[in-house]
This record gives structure tokens, C-alpha cells and sequence, in this order.
């Protein structure tokens, strides 16, 4: 049975947004009520529930999935490096720009703008028919530094190997989501789901780890344990990153442990997970998680400290905004990595074995931002349900507001700031259209071009 919409509009991770993002496309325009039923408690919602229907199941705990997500990112030195990468750049983007931006229209991405030639940007400028912003309006310097983050960032998130570091957090968020369908609607449920997700009901992306592991499994002889599978994973995700020349990203240690495994004695996982974790690094030679998440801190609070010594009167009003967001932005993921690794170094099985992820409630919270694809979703609308709306866009005959992207912000204090994390995700985002040829799918496209026409600048958008 096909599994439609799963991640590709029900749920996608963004690094620039500490929460979690749902996504609803028009060819499924129910989804979303039927969504908020579930998350609801809705009895007809739960009533409705096919246990026999991955679509259903998939709607029913993508949360879950998502959650898990978001808390490998802020747990992770790797996810912790790809989040401080964004800030200084766009730190570093916006701190290049010498000029107004509201004067000129801006051509975009500005640091492919910056390597082409002159006859290239004229030709440029003539089919505009405008004289867009001068290169003399950018520091070279600050520019050169804004475009080694960017390359910094996409050598963290692409290895060379068959297998990728997304490929590991959604081995991490399917397991989750396995468990979390065992404990809405049983064993049954969660067998027929995961049999669907080996069997092609979804991108093959989503399980390539999972693939990967039952092959090694069957070759070694072992029964199929999700729970160990979960162990590899969280081990392969969690260790340092960035410190020193050995430390691997988390596929080059996902693969050394799988060839470690096929060489030496089977490995007892009857043991806790720190002792099991100390024999992997041993054996291999990496530092332990306990010092990966310690380190990972030190990097955080330096990087505190640069953005609060930038003195308050540096630069215009535009860099001013963008620094303030930086320490936001910083201080939100200390504040999270800090509430993650407390609940780690408590109890690392809390974390790893995955039915016990699902069943511990001390996990942090964070807001859940919908956004709506080629669908519209009236802004008076969902207001009245306790939406925060923070991009919309005006239907040019009514005059009604409909929204883009709207958010559900968390109470209580165990949680990260959802007006913060919003504010952040959306200035990154204004950032990243302006300066980087990264991250500008589609939704990125209309989230940018609104902010950045809310700001009062005008972009010319190189093809």
C-alpha cells in the first residue's frame, strides 16, 4: 500500500527552526483538521482511526516523529554545529552589507552575485531593465566569511558515502515513530507500519539506514531489534563533532560500527548504554558522548560570548536586528541542548531505546509550525483557534488575509521560546534567500519574499 504524503507535506525537518514543522498540501486538503482531531483527542477522530492504514497511522504519530527530530538536533554536537554555522552566517552575511538594502533592489543569492563577472551581472542588469545593488555596497571580507559558513554547513550534511547524515536522523524519528504507533493502536498496528516502511511505502531516504542494519543483522545472525537499532543510531548521531582531526561525522561512525560488528565477537547489548556505548568508543577511538555533550556546550557559550561583545550601536538598524535574533537564536538552543543532555546523563536508555523516548514525559517542548502548500487557510480563521499567524498574504479581490505559515506555541517552562524560535527561523530564512544557494526550496522561496517585502527590500532573483 502507498504511503501518501507522509514527510513530503505531513512533516519536514528545518535547521533554521528549533520546533517542529507539519506541512499540508491542497492534494490533501483533510489532513490538517484531521490532524488537529487526533492531536485533540477527538473520541470520533480516535474512533475513525484505521489501524490498518499507514495513512492514518502516519497522520497519528507524525508529532512523534518530528519531536524526535528536533530533540537529536539540539542533543547532537553535529545538529549544535549545523544551527551555530546558520547564525554566523548570517551574522557574517548581513554584517558585509555597507549600504541600505531598501535603496536598490537586491540580486539574489548575493555570494553567487559576488563570483560572477562583470559582463555577467550587466547582462543581468540589462534583462532586469534596473540597476540592482552595487558590489561596492559589500565587504569582501565579511562576504568571504558568510560563504565558508555556508560551505561549512553543507560539508556537515553531505558525506561521501552512500549513506547521509539525514539518513541517520530519519532512521532515529522512524524508530520513534514505530513505538508511538504501538502505544496508540497496538502491536499489530506498528508491525503492518514498519513491514509498510521497508517495503516502499515511503522515500527510500527514510530507510536506508534501516535496510542497512537489518542486512548486517541477517548476516550476522541476529534476530531484528529495533531497540539496538536505536542504540547504533543514537550512538552514531550523538558523538563529538568539529573538535578535533578524528572526529568523524556521524555516517563515518554509523559505518565504522557496522564494520566493527562484522569483525569482532557479537556485541552483548544486555548491558547499559553507557557500558556498551564505552566498549564502541574504545574499541574505535572516539572520546565518550558524556564528553561530546560537554564540548558541544563550550562551543555553544563561545559563540554566546562573540554575539553579546558586538557593541548595540554596530552597524544600521538592519544589522542590529539580525545580531539581536543571533543571541536570540544561541541562547534558545543553549537553553534546549542544556535541558536535552540533563535528561541524558540522567538516563542515556531514556534516550536511545525508543519505547522508552516515547514513554518519558520530561522531554522538552517547542512549537509546531504549520505551514500550508498551495492551499488556503483564512488567517481570521485560525486565530480563533490560538494560531499565532506570522506570514500571510492578502487575497488581491477580497482584501482577506490567508495564512502562509502559522504556529501552536507550547506553555509551561519546560520548553523552547516558540515566538523566539519563530522569529529566529524567519530572519535565517530572509538571510539565506538573500546570501546562499542553500535551502530555497519552494516554501523557503514564499516564506523569504514575504519577510523580506515586509522589511521594505526588493530582490531580483538569479536564475
Amino acid at each position: 500500500m502507498a504511503l501518501p504524503f507522509l514527510q513530503a507535506d505531513y512533516g519536514v525537518f528545518d535547521t533554521k527552526f528549533l520546533g517542529v514543522c507539519l506541512r499540508y498540501h491542497a492534494s490533501a486538503p483533510d489532513a490538517f483538521e484531521r490532524f488537529l482531531a487526533l492531536v485533540k483527542g477527538e473520541p470520533l477522530a480516535l474512533a475513525g482511526l484505521d489501524h490498518a492504514s499507514l495513512h492514518d497511522l502516519a497522520v497519528a504519530s507524525v508529532l512523534d516523529h518530528e519531536f524526535r527530530h528536533l530533540h537529536d538536533f539540539v542533543l547532537s554536537p553535529h545538529g549544535n554545529k549545523i544551527f551555530r554555522l546558520r547564525l554566523a552566517a548570517i551574522f557574517h552575511g548581513m554584517q558585509s552589507i555597507e549600504t541600505d538594502l531598501r535603496l536598490a533592489p537586491v540580486p539574489t543569492p548575493l555570494i553567487r552575485w559576488s563570483r560572477m563577472t562583470a559582463h555577467e551581472r550587466r547582462a543581468s542588469e540589462h534583462m532586469w531593465r534596473r540597476p540592482v545593488l552595487s558590489l561596492d555596497s559589500l565587504d569582501p571580507d565579511t562576504l568571504g566569511a558568510a560563504e565558508k559558513n555556508y560551505a561549512q554547513i553543507l560539508a556537515c550534511l553531505v558525506s561521501e558515502s552512500e549513506i547521509q547524515s539525514v539518513d541517520l536522523y530519519e532512521a532515529s524519528a522512524m524508530l520513534v515513530q514505530v513505538y508511538a504507533i504501538y502505544r496508540i493502536a497496538g502491536q499489530k498496528a506498528a508491525d503492518l507500519f514498519y513491514a509498510g516502511l521497508l517495503g516502499g511505502a515511503v522515500p527510500t531516504r527514510y530507510v536506508r539506514v534501516l535496510h542497512l542494519l537489518s542486512k548486517v543483522w541477517r548476516k550476522l545472525g541476529r534476530d531484528i531489534d529495533l531497540r539496538e537499532f536505536g542504540a547504533i543510531v543514537s550512538w552514531s548521531l550523538l558523538g563529538t563533532f568539529g573538535k578535533r582531526p578524528t572526529d568523524d561525522l556521524p555516517t563515518r561512525r554509523f559505518l565504522r560500527l557496522l564494520i566493527h560488528f562484522t569483525q569482532e565477537p557479537a556485541c552483548d547489548f544486555n548491558r547499559s548504554v553507557k557500558e556498551i556505548y564505552a566498549d564502541w568508543d574504545t574499541a574505535l577511538g572516539y572520546v565518550s558522548i558524556e564528553q561530546a555533550i560537554h564540548e558541544n556546550a563550550v562551543a555553544n557559550d563561545a559563540l554566546a560570548l562573540l554575539f553579546n561583545n558586538v557593541p548595540p550601536d554596530q552597524g544600521d538598524t538592519l544589522f542590529r536586528v539580525v545580531a539581536g535574533v543571533c543571541r536570540e537564536g544561541i541562547q534558545a538552543l543553549i537553553a534546549a541542548n542544556k535541558a536535552m543532555a540533563a535528561l541524558y546523563r540522567a538516563s542515556p536508555e531514556s534516550y536511545v531505546y525508543p519505547d522508552a523516548y516515547i514513554d518519558n514525559t520530561e522531554k522538552i517542548g517547542a512549537s509546531i509550525r504549520f505551514d500550508f502548500l498551495d492551499m488556503a487557510y483564512r488567517s481570521d480563521a485560525l486565530r480563533r483557534r490560538g494560531f499565532d499567524v506570522d506570514v500571510e498574504i492578502a487575497e488581491p479581490h477580497s482584501g482577506v488575509d490567508f495564512a502562509v505559515t502559522a504556529y501552536l506555541h507550547p506553555g509551561g517552562n519546560n520548553a523552547i521560546d516558540g515566538r523566539v524560535a519563530s522569529r529566529v527561523a524567519l530572519n535565517l530564512t530572509a538571510c539565506d534567500f538573500l546570501f546562499s544557494d542553500m535551502s530555497r526550496d519552494d516554501m523557503d522561496f514564499r516564506l523569504a519574499r514575504q519577510q523580506l517585502r515586509t522589511m521594505g527590500i526588493e530582490t531580483r532573483e538569479l536564475l
